[in-house]
């Protein structure tokens, strides 16, 4: 009997193996999505944990404003709960390799001779440093920066000022790389140099570094390596220990304090002292020299005078020479220029008296050669003599007679013009008129010129001389101009012999002068050279002393020179010392009281964006995994009540045959274990392995990721399979023991179908009438069966919701940064400040003013504080303005549902849309402020904002000061870049750091970068959730739509026979198919929506809020999957459906 059992329980598989392969596929779906993501998080905390357990990662992390002491860290030692305490160095610092790329880098110290090293580096290349000048660089991503690679070497730049005092060394030659774990993340820590952000880390000996005094701290705490890391056990664990440092952080930090400014006081004195005895040294020594200077000095001025007296007297005596030369030279020019002159004068008037006695004769001899023309008689010659004496009588005679000649042949032209103008006139035309009145005029003018020659006594006489010519009868017209030429020629004759006997005369008296001149000269001449060789001598005296005066002067120059120069550096070396100790009290007097920084690794930023980033996972892992548990149990369940009543006959046979109940029941359930249990393997086998590599594999790009491992965790290995066999298990037991209950005759027989009823569309009779036959039956088979429309609508509608979900959580992820840090935060850069007089720095507000690189800048009062209200309490960040205008530009602030602006005024209190849901207040609430320092103050609700990383509080310095009463400073600069500016973000930030006014910089980009690369990591376990979700939609599918065929095979045979052709019967049976599909996907894209605002409202952190809305193409894409899926499935049971033999429909039930 246990034989033909075990054959029927093979045979049944064998026979129903779809059914059987389609509960595996869902067990294996459901309990492999379910272990995979829940183990994940808990899979990626143990592989960090180990990681770090490994490495000796530290828990807690002290850095000391003036550092830490040997005795300090002995107090560290003695603390209960306190391991091991490592102190060692660090340094950040500006350094430039070879391709001229700079890095702002931190340099920590490396101790590997240490029995127990912290923060045990991993060399994955290379080697270690030998000496201190070589470093190992860490494993991190430089975004933006080149590469490096060993053997490269890094340089400390000029412009690294605050690294010098700490580093021995310059120059660091990378020897090897290697993770560190403190540094895995792509996410930059911030510094106060270069950039504001750190682009690499270097590990470098210990002698690379040159302090007294140790940087920082590592402590590792008793017993915490046995707590899982980033979990709040772990962190409260450590928490406690951290609060013990904090305890005496005070007492040190003031005893470090005393010491320090002690130290400082101690050397200031012995400065001031060794000042005092150097400037009393230097000024005994410069007081010496310039005594001897002065000495010096008085007698080259004695000396000077006399030589000074000495050259006047010389140069009076030269002058006087040279006058005396000068005035000699002159007259002795002056008198050869003068006989030069007179010589020349008395030759020209020689030439002249020449060339007129040669010009005379030839006159002469030509004007006597015509006169013997004439053959005159003795009274004709007598006659013809007194007209030629006349022009000696009367010089001027000649130039009388021919200005007498012209005017009377001018007279003769003017008399013709007169005429022709007066006739004119007479005919009228008057415009002559003036020109006859000029002729008048000129006519009476030169006849009355005329009038005086002809009345002169010289005109007379040659008038009368002609008539005596005239009388002789011997007239000629050429007589008398020839008479007058050799009268004229007569005269100068007499004037030519005149003029040389005077001539004669000067040249004698000329040459007389000038031979007493040429004595006097050369008297003078020898009075001049005596005096001048006196006066060479004296000078020869002269430039012997000056000579000697010179070389005395230019030995007290050298002095001077060399007194100068010791007083000045004497002065310099003394005012640098004055100022160094000026900067010295500067420096003690601003020592502040310093603190300890007790950091655990939650400050790091790896550290926390890696728990930041396991949260999110978490959030949404154990959330969504349920879901779709519960959709797999559910057509699981379905699954295994439909083949308990298909198999109805067989468990009255067997019934009959005398099997027990247990023993019947045993069947199924075995079968339903068979199913389960290796669905279960094989999902947590699959899931546990698939679902958390994927998801660590996705953050590879964020962070230097260890060894993943793969913990076996009994819980979810046993609770996940164990849930999914116990419900299939139950759902088996429960539908046996129905059927169980029933007599073997009745089982025996085919179940009554459902009788069939009118529905509503029937009731629709314009509709109802025109519809096809197979239309009415696929209506009245839809609600005919109404557990199968309930589950195969479950079914569909609970996968289109998971994919629903998915696809809104993707959609929640997708534009969150851009809106946080492009629309609603429009600011590029975030810079703190300790005081009012930091941002009051001149060379900041030049930098601010720079128009072309920044467009704005505003501050603000940004601090964490505590905001409660009805027992709830949450930690928000303050946007505190100095007025209203102080956001414009900077923060939108807006609803999120409606876009509509939010007003900020004076007493307006604007809280975010997270921090108001958490705290279950909306507008006209008051919420409770608790500031740091336990200030508090009540505020009222004026208005939620749309916000999505960190929670925030606007208010004005004013409604703040009226609530709190006290002021809120202003301590974060925001500062927006302009579009397009010619210098970049990072110039900008460094320009910022160097101005010493900021303490840092954040670059709003970088928060982008990092919060977008984050959620995108999120979006690959959304995509995981998508594939996963759609698998399952097809096994439901593929299930209910198997389960419905299998139940209605006689009546597929049946409409065979009947002569439905194979494409009607797959019309017949795909048409209901796709109907439940269509309204379970409505259904499902309804709940989705429900589902998505859960998960969401659910998977948020405290610090996050993600988009609430699902976009419209993501129902598209979740509608189209499903459909796609039944479509793909009703085309796989089509062949199903031809395999059916029309036989079975004859077959009786017995």
């Amino acid at each position: 009997m246990r034989r033909t059992y075990g054959k029927n329980f093979l045979r049944t598989v064998k026979d129903t193996f779809g059914r059987f392969a389609a509960i595996f596929a869902i067990v294996a779906l459901g309990v492999g999505f379910l272990a995979g993501l829940l183990s994940s998080t808990p899979d990626m905390r143990y592989s960090f944990d180990k990681y770090f357990d490994d490495n000796s990662m530290y828990d807690i992390r002290i850095l000391g404003d003036l550092g830490l002491t040997d005795t300090d860290i002995e107090n560290l030692r003695s603390i209960e709960g306190v391991s091991t305490v490592q102190p060692g160095y660090i340094a950040d610092a500006l350094l430039t390799s070879g391709k001229d790329v700079d890095y702002t880098t931190r340099l920590h110290s490396l101790n590997l001779e240490s029995d127990t090293v912290l923060n045990r580096p991993e060399l994955t290349s290379g080697r270690f440093p030998q000496n201190s000048n070589e470093c190992v660089a860490v494993n991190i991503p430089l975004s933006g920066k080149s590469k490096l690679h060993i053997g490269d070497t890094l340089s400390v730049s000029e412009n690294s000022t605050n690294s010098d005092e700490l580093l021995n060394s310059k120059t660091f030659k990378i020897a090897g790389f290697a993770d560190y774990c403190p540094y895995f993340s792509a996410e930059k820590e911030y510094t106060k140099i270069g950039s504001g952000t750190i682009d690499a880390f270097l590990l470098v000996a210990e002698e690379s570094f040159n302090t007294d005094f140790y940087t920082d701290v590592y402590i590792t705490v008793k017993d915490a390596a046995a707590l899982t890391c980033l979990t709040d056990e772990y962190q409260s664990h450590i928490d406690k220990t951290a609060g013990k440092i904090n305890s005496i952080s005070s007492e040190r930090s003031r005893l470090r304090y005393n010491e320090v400014v002690s130290d400082a006081n101690t050397k200031l004195s012995d400065a001031k002292a060794e000042y005092n005895d150097a400037k009393s040294e230097a000024d005994d020594k410069l007081s010496d020299a310039l005594r001897q200077l002065q000495d010096g000095e008085r007698q080259i001025f004695s000396g000077d005078k006399q030589l000074s007296d000495a050259k006047k007297q010389l140069d009076e005596n030269e002058n006087t020479l040279n006058k005396n030369e000068r005035t000699l030279n002159s007259n002795e020019s002056d008198m050869k220029v003068q006989f030069a002159d007179a010589d020349a004068q008395i030759r020209y008037v020689q030439r002249e008296i020449d060339e007129n006695r040669e010009t005379a004769n030839s006159s002469f001899a030509s004007s006597q050669s015509e006169l013997s023309s004439y053959n005159l008689d003795g009274l004709q010659k007598a006659q013809f003599d007194k007209l030629r004496k006349l022009p000696i009588t009367y010089p001027t005679l000649p130039n009388h007679l021919q200005t007498l000649s012209d005017d009377r042949a001018r007279l003769d032209k003017i008399a013709v013009r007169l005429a022709e103008i007066s006739a004119l006139i007479a005919d009228g035309h008057a415009e002559y008129a003036d020109e006859a009145a000029g002729l008048t005029v000129e006519k009476g003018t030169l006849e009355a010129e005329i009038q005086n020659i002809t009345s002169s006594d010289a005109y007379k006489a040659f008038a009368q001389g002609v008539g005596y010519l005239q009388m002789t009868g011997a007239y000629s017209p050429n007589l008398p101009p020839l008479a007058l030429a050799l009268g004229s020629i007569d005269a100068a004759f007499i004037q030519l012999d005149e003029g040389q006997t005077e001539l004669n005369a000067q040249r004698t008296e000329l040459a007389a002068k000038k031979a007493s001149a040429e004595k006097e000269i050369s008297g003078a001449r020898e009075k001049l050279a005596f005096g001048k060789a006196e006066l060479e001598k004296a000078n020869s005296q002269y430039e012997d002393e000056l000579e000697k005066l010179n070389n005395a002067k230019i030995t007290l120059t050298e002095n001077r020179k060399k007194y100068d120069d010791a007083k000045a550096e004497a002065d310099s070396a003394l005012a640098d010392g004055a100022q160094q100790i000026s900067d010295a009290e500067k420096t003690i007097s601003k020592i502040k009281m310093p603190s300890w920084h007790v950091y655990t690794r939650a400050s790091s930023i790896s550290y926390a964006s890696i728990s930041a980033n396991i949260e999110k996972v978490n959030a949404i892992a154990k959330i969504f995994p349920f879901f779709f548990f519960v959709v797999a149990a559910l057509v699981a369940l379905t699954t295994m009540t439909r083949m308990v009543e298909d198999e109805r006959l067989q468990i009255g046979t067997m019934k009959a045959l005398g099997y027990s109940r247990n023993a019947i029941m045993g069947k199924y359930i075995l079968y339903a274990l068979s199913a389960s249990v290796l669905g279960s393997i094989v999902g947590v086998v699959g899931g546990l392995r698939l679902f958390p590599a994927v998801i660590w594999n996705a953050y590879t790009m964020m962070y230097e990721l260890p060894r993943f491992y793969y913990p076996f965790n009994w819980v979810f290995v046993f609770g996940t399979s164990g849930a999914a066999i116990i419900c299939t298990l139950l759902a088996t037991m429960n539908a046996c023991r129905a059927t169980l209950k029933e007599k073997p005759a009745q089982l025996m027989l085919i179940k009554a179908p459902e009788p069939g009823k009118r529905v509503l569309l029937e009731r629709i009779t314009p509709i109802w009438k025109r519809m096809k036959f197979t239309h009415k039956v696929t209506a009245r088979n839809l609600f005919r069966y109404k557990k199968r429309f309930l589950m195969t609508t479950i079914g569909v509608a609970g996968c289109t919701a998971l994919l629903v979900a998915g696809f809104g959580l993707h959609d929640s992820f997708s534009d969150i940064a851009d809106r946080q840090f492009s629309v609603l935060q429009t600011f590029d850069i975030m810079a703190p400040y300790d005081s009012e007089e930091s941002l009051d720095d001149s060379e900041l507000q030049a930098l601010l003013k720079d128009s072309d690189n920044i467009s704005g800048s505003t501050a603000v009062n940004y601090e964490a504080v505590k905001v409660s209200n009805a027992g709830k309490s949450l930690e928000v960040y303050t946007f505190i303005p100095e007025n209203a205008s102080g956001l414009d530009g900077f923060v939108t602030l807006r609803e999120r549902e409606n876009g509509k602006a939010v007003g900020f005024e004076e007493d307006i209190v604007v809280i975010t849309e997270k921090a108001s849901e958490i705290l279950k207040v909306s507008v006209g609430d008051t919420v409770t402020l608790t500031s740091k320092n336990g200030d508090k103050g009540t505020f009222t609700i004026s208005g939620i904002c749309e916000n999505y990383l960190r929670n925030y509080i606007y208010m004005t310095e004013g409604t703040y000061n009226a609530a709190m009463g006290l002021s809120a400073p202003q301590n974060l600069l925001l500062v927006r870049l302009a579009e397009n500016g010619p210098a970049s973000k990072t110039d900008i930030g460094k320009s910022l750091l160097e101005t010493g006014a900021v303490s840092g910089i954040s670059y709003t980009a970088n928060s982008k970068d990092a919060f977008e690369l984050a959620l995108d990591k999120i979006d690959t376990i959304v995509f995981v959730i998508i594939l996963s979700a759609g698998a399952l939609a097809f096994v439901v599918l593929y299930n209910l739509t198997n389960i419905n065929i299998s139940e209605r095979v006689k009546e597929i045979a049946t409409i065979k026979v009947l002569g439905f052709t194979d494409h009607e019967v797959n019309s017949y049976i795909n048409r209901e198919s796709l109907l439940l599909s269509v309204i379970g996907t409505v259904i499902g894209l309804v709940l989705g929506i429900f589902l998505h605002r859960y998960i969401v409202s659910s998977a948020e952190l405290t610090s996050m809020m993600f988009g609430r809305n699902v976009k419209a193409l993501s129902f598209v894409y979740s509608a189209a999957f499903t459909m796609l899926f039944s479509l793909l499935v009703n085309l796989i049971m089509s062949r199903k459906l031809h395999r059916i033999s029309m036989v079975e429909s004859m077959k009786a039930p017995e």
